[in-house]
Protein backbone atom coordinates (compact mmCIF):
# COMPACT_ATOMS: atom_id res chain seq x y z
CA UNK A 1 0.00 0.00 0.00
CA UNK A 2 2.63 2.72 1.11
CA UNK A 3 4.74 1.86 -2.01
CA UNK A 4 1.99 2.37 -4.60
CA UNK A 5 1.23 5.51 -2.60
CA UNK A 6 4.95 6.73 -3.20
CA UNK A 7 3.99 5.72 -6.83
CA UNK A 8 1.19 7.67 -7.39
CA UNK A 9 2.72 10.41 -5.83
CA UNK A 10 6.11 10.09 -7.98
CA UNK A 11 4.12 9.92 -10.96
CA UNK A 12 1.69 12.65 -9.97
CA UNK A 13 4.45 15.22 -9.12
CA UNK A 14 5.91 14.48 -12.42
CA UNK A 15 3.29 15.07 -14.07
CA UNK A 16 2.73 18.68 -12.61
CA UNK A 17 6.28 19.56 -12.96
CA UNK A 18 5.53 19.36 -16.89
CA UNK A 19 2.76 21.24 -16.67
CA UNK A 20 3.96 23.94 -14.46
CA UNK A 21 6.47 25.47 -16.50
CA UNK A 22 3.84 25.87 -19.70
CA UNK A 23 1.64 27.67 -16.75
CA UNK A 24 4.63 30.15 -15.96
CA UNK A 25 5.56 30.08 -19.43
CA UNK A 26 2.26 31.92 -20.69
CA UNK A 27 2.81 35.65 -21.71
CA UNK A 28 1.83 38.76 -19.48
CA UNK A 29 0.65 41.88 -21.16
CA UNK A 30 2.89 44.60 -21.31
CA UNK A 31 2.92 48.00 -22.60
CA UNK A 32 5.50 49.83 -23.99
CA UNK A 33 5.74 53.88 -24.09
CA UNK A 34 7.11 54.75 -28.08
CA UNK A 35 6.90 58.81 -27.88
CA UNK A 36 6.05 61.22 -25.43
CA UNK A 37 4.48 64.45 -27.61
CA UNK A 38 2.16 63.17 -28.93
CA UNK A 39 1.85 59.88 -26.22
CA UNK A 40 2.35 56.92 -27.63
CA UNK A 41 1.97 53.34 -26.40
CA UNK A 42 2.66 49.73 -27.95
CA UNK A 43 0.77 46.56 -26.15
CA UNK A 44 1.42 42.94 -26.91
CA UNK A 45 0.49 39.75 -25.31
CA UNK A 46 -3.40 40.90 -24.85
CA UNK A 47 -5.67 38.50 -26.36
CA UNK A 48 -6.37 38.09 -29.61
CA UNK A 49 -8.93 40.53 -30.85
CA UNK A 50 -10.00 42.06 -27.04
CA UNK A 51 -11.20 45.32 -26.64
CA UNK A 52 -8.72 47.21 -24.37
CA UNK A 53 -9.67 50.66 -22.44
CA UNK A 54 -6.06 52.52 -22.32
CA UNK A 55 -5.89 55.20 -20.01
CA UNK A 56 -3.93 57.70 -19.52
CA UNK A 57 -3.63 59.16 -15.96
CA UNK A 58 -2.50 62.47 -15.79
CA UNK A 59 -3.03 64.95 -12.34
CA UNK A 60 -5.78 66.79 -14.21
CA UNK A 61 -7.61 63.48 -14.78
CA UNK A 62 -7.66 60.39 -16.86
CA UNK A 63 -7.85 60.19 -20.82
CA UNK A 64 -9.29 57.10 -22.18
CA UNK A 65 -8.77 55.49 -25.91
CA UNK A 66 -10.82 52.37 -26.31
CA UNK A 67 -9.04 49.95 -29.01
CA UNK A 68 -8.94 46.45 -30.19
CA UNK A 69 -5.56 43.86 -29.99
CA UNK A 70 -4.93 42.75 -33.22
CA UNK A 71 -5.06 38.38 -33.84
CA UNK A 72 -1.40 38.62 -32.55
CA UNK A 73 -2.46 40.39 -29.65
CA UNK A 74 -1.19 43.56 -30.24
CA UNK A 75 -2.30 46.99 -29.80
CA UNK A 76 -1.45 50.77 -29.82
CA UNK A 77 -2.97 53.94 -28.91
CA UNK A 78 -1.82 58.07 -29.39
CA UNK A 79 -3.22 60.73 -26.99
CA UNK A 80 -2.83 64.39 -27.46
CA UNK A 81 -2.19 65.73 -24.72
CA UNK A 82 -0.84 69.24 -22.94
CA UNK A 83 2.60 70.02 -23.06
CA UNK A 84 2.25 71.31 -19.53
CA UNK A 85 3.55 69.47 -16.85
CA UNK A 86 0.30 69.26 -14.95
CA UNK A 87 -1.49 68.16 -17.96
CA UNK A 88 1.17 64.92 -18.94
CA UNK A 89 0.91 61.68 -17.74
CA UNK A 90 2.35 59.81 -15.10
CA UNK A 91 1.31 55.82 -16.08
CA UNK A 92 -0.74 53.77 -18.84
CA UNK A 93 -3.12 51.28 -17.65
CA UNK A 94 -4.52 48.92 -20.31
CA UNK A 95 -7.12 46.58 -19.13
CA UNK A 96 -8.66 44.45 -21.58
CA UNK A 97 -12.62 42.79 -21.24
CA UNK A 98 -10.99 39.19 -21.18
CA UNK A 99 -9.33 39.79 -18.37
CA UNK A 100 -5.79 41.61 -19.90
CA UNK A 101 -4.10 43.99 -17.85
CA UNK A 102 -0.80 46.12 -17.81
CA UNK A 103 -0.02 49.10 -16.54
CA UNK A 104 3.75 51.34 -17.44
CA UNK A 105 4.92 54.26 -15.73
CA UNK A 106 6.03 57.51 -17.87
CA UNK A 107 9.05 59.72 -16.57
CA UNK A 108 7.72 63.01 -15.95
CA UNK A 109 8.10 66.21 -14.13
CA UNK A 110 6.28 67.00 -10.93
CA UNK A 111 3.06 68.62 -11.60
CA UNK A 112 3.27 72.17 -9.22
CA UNK A 113 0.10 74.15 -9.87
CA UNK A 114 0.07 77.72 -9.94
CA UNK A 115 -0.05 80.11 -7.63
CA UNK A 116 -3.84 80.97 -6.05
CA UNK A 117 -4.39 84.36 -6.04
Amino acid sequence: MMRTLAAVTAVCTTALMGVAPAATAATVPKLRLVGTQPLVVRGESFKPGERVVVTALTPIGPKRVVVRATVRGRLGATFRLPSQPCGKAFAIRATGVLGSRAVVAVPSSPCVPPPIR
